[in-house]
């Protein structure tokens, strides 16, 4: 499956994604990009994105990044640092691979408000096993 068909198919058959707003905008080799639109769903009583809306959004785009044609992919381990509040609008999430490796991978993910400024950073180890 190309890059393309993988955005695409995301985009238009997965529930978690589209139920949260998400849309992926770009996956290459080790790299993705998606955003979310926030609306009320997406706050908290604070009237900030809520906390598991980024932390969802960070294994998105991590795991997105890691994407191999020929393995089964879990998230292994996460951990997230939330920066600043996010008080809404579209986020951007980008995700780039700090470790690459045969079974167990490891991915930085950043998430940005509307006004560039980062709001979160998580790094999400990934395993793979092999597609039988």
């Amino acid at each position: 499956m190309s890059y393309e068909e993988i955005k695409n198919y995301i985009n238009n058959h997965s529930g978690f994604i589209k139920h949260n707003n998400m849309e992926v905008i770009n996956v290459t080799d080790g790299y993705a990009e998606v955003i979310v639109k926030t609306d009320e769903n997406s706050l908290n009583p604070n009237g900030t994105v809520h906390g598991g809306l980024l932390f969802g959004l960070c294994d998105t785009v991590c795991g997105l990044a890691a994407f191999r044609s020929d393995k089964v992919l879990v998230t292994m381990n996460a951990t997230i640092d939330y920066l600043r509040p996010a008080t809404g609008g579209t986020l951007k999430a980008i995700s780039e691979c700090i470790k690459n490796g045969r079974t167990v991978s490891v991915y930085e993910g950043r998430v940005f408000d509307e006004f560039e400024k980062l709001v979160a950073r998580s790094t999400v180890t990934i395993y793979y096993n092999d597609v039988k």
